[in-house]
C-alpha cells in the first residue's frame, strides 16, 4: 500500500517526495531533534534519502507505520512529518523550525484519528521555538507530555 493523501482544516496529509529530502536534512539538522527526537545525529541528507526512499515506504507496505509529510497545499513544501502506528495506537510528528506555533500540527494531527479510527490516545511532545509544548500551543515552555482523548 502506498500514502493515502488527507485533507482537512487548511493542511494536506501526503506520500514523502524525493523533493522532501533537502528539507527533511534541513529541518532534521535543528539542534532540538538531537534532545528530543529519536533521529540519527548528526543528521545527514544520506538519513533523509533513507527515510524517504526505504524506511516510510516500508512501513506503509506492512502498516506497521504511515507516514505523511505535512503541507498546507497538496502541491506545497514540505512543513514536517507525520506518523500512524496503528498497533501502538499512536501518532508520531516533527515540524520544521519556521513552522511551530502556527497550530499547523495541531490541524495535521487531527486530519489523522478522523480519517483513520485507529488512535484512541495520542502521546507527544511537540518542539517550539525554546522546547516543547502541547500541540496547537504557542508556548516557549520546557518539555512537556500530555494524553489527548480520542473517540474510540
Amino acid at each position: 500500500m502506498s500514502a493515502i493523501e488527507l485533507r482537512g482544516a487548511g493542511i494536506a496529509l501526503t506520500g514523502l517526495r524525493e523533493s522532501d529530502v533537502p528539507r527533511i536534512t534541513e529541518y532534521c539538522s535543528d539542534p532540538v531533534f538531537e534532545q528530543f527526537m529519536s533521529t540519527p545525529w548528526p543528521y545527514t541528507t544520506a538519513d533523509a534519502a533513507w527515510f524517504v526512499r526505504e524506511y516510510a515506504p516500508a512501513g506503509w507496505r506492512d502498516g506497521s507505520e504511515l507516514t505523511w509529510a505535512v503541507r498546507q497545499e497538496g502541491a506545497g513544501p514540505l512543513l514536517g512529518t507525520v506518523s500512524l502506528r496503528p498497533a501502538r495506537g499512536d501518532i508520531g510528528f516533527w515540524l520544521g523550525a519556521p513552522h511551530r506555533g502556527q497550530g499547523i500540527m495541531s490541524a495535521a494531527v487531527g486530519v489523522v484519528p478522523t480519517r483513520t479510527g485507529e488512535i484512541t490516545e495520542c502521546w507527544h511532545a511537540v518542539i517550539t521555538r525554546a522546547g516543547a509544548a502541547p500541540a496547537g500551543t504557542d508556548d516557549d515552555s520546557t518539555v512537556t507530555q500530555r494524553q489527548l482523548p480520542w473517540p474510540a
